[in-house]
């Protein structure tokens, strides 16, 4: 462009690079797909006032230790560092909206990372298989994309702020040493299998939570299926139905209290919880609503009582049995 610089080639030998701000008089205002898959680069300083980041632009750079972008930036697409295994250290510029999909995965060395203010969404893999320990999701977050943290093994605590709405689908799986997670207010839908295989110990489901949503190849949630270490659970009253194996195998749940909004438990929502000692099912206002299904407590070897509020109309518990009141049991 007249007046413009842009970088096009690189040697593929440096081993530390600085793009400057100028180049023979003229603004460096774009750098052309030149870095993907080198493996020679170690560090880049980028002193332009570039806007974006293409899509796989760093992707495969995998002893890229260090890079310092701009705030000029405000666009980082897809896998933009995918794969940069080594990756230890960057900050995101302030003006950045979104975390496109797969832009941290397999960056195995990344421990830290400040999420900022303004993004509103973070995509699809966006971290999977890094080495974050922990992560704050700011208010603004919208969505957590599917599969976003999926096999973050280093991953210790999440805070979600309020006005975070979506937690979609395995958002979390698999990430077996995260022991702490705050939901917030403000969460109306948790997706299959969005925790599923964690180390999470207490989950409060906050009121505002409305579904467990159901997906996949069978119609299960198994929102935080596989949670060995879960002890207790609180289920607020947003949430009407407990989907199929949203708790199923968590062996060392002792503790589950239901609350009056719950009217459908679904198949195998508790099954082998072989821990399970105490259920409190609290009041709800529709009778004709209610919908328990078989297996729900299949398994739960250690179950000593189940107690329901007398203001449940549906409901009862006599001598540690769960009794229907109305025809849809």
């Amino acid at each position: 462009l007249d007046g413009e610089a842009t970088a096009v080639a690189y040697d593929g030998t440096t081993a530390d690079v600085v793009i400057p701000a100028t180049v023979s008089g003229y603004p460096v205002t774009s750098v052309k797909d030149i870095f993907k898959g080198k493996t020679s680069l170690k560090t880049l300083t980028i002193d332009a006032k570039i806007s974006s980041i293409q899509n796989s632009m760093f992707s495969g750079c995998s002893n890229l230790t260090n890079i310092t972008l701009p705030e000029s930036v405000i666009s980082i697409g897809s896998s933009a560092f995918s794969g940069c295994s080594k990756l230890a250290g960057i900050q995101i510029p302030q003006g950045v909206t979104t975390i496109a999909s797969g832009t941290f995965s397999n960056c195995t060395s990344l421990k830290n990372i400040v999420i900022p203010e303004n993004v509103s969404s973070v995509g699809a893999n966006a971290f999977s298989n890094s080495g974050i320990e922990n992560i704050i999701i700011p208010g603004n977050v919208k969505t957590i994309g599917e599969e976003a943290f999926e096999d973050c093994n280093n991953l210790i605590s999440v805070e979600i702020q309020d006005g975070v709405l979506h937690i979609d689908d395995y958002a979390f799986w698999y990430c077996e040493n995260l022991s702490s997670i705050s939901l917030p207010g403000t969460i109306v839908e948790i997706g299959t299998c969005a925790f599923s295989d964690t180390a999470i110990r207490n989950v409060v489901i906050p009121d505002s939570v409305t579904e467990f949503a159901i997906g996949g190849a069978s119609p299960t949630s198994g929102a935080f299926k596989g949670c060995t270490n879960l002890t207790t659970v609180k289920i607020g009253k947003g949430l009407s139905v407990i989907s199929s194996d949203a708790f199923n195998s968590c062996y060392n749940l002792t503790t589950v209290i239901i609350s009056e909004g719950v009217s459908t438990i679904a198949s195998g929502a508790f099954e082998e919880c072989e821990n399970l000692t105490d259920v409190y099912i609290g009041g709800n206002a529709d009778a004709g609503s209610y919908t328990y299904s078989n297996c729900i407590f299949r398994n739960c070897t250690a179950l000593e009582e189940i107690k329901v509020s007398p203001d449940n109309i549906a409901l009862t518990a006599i001598d540690g049995i769960l009794y229907g009141k109305v025809n849809n049991f």
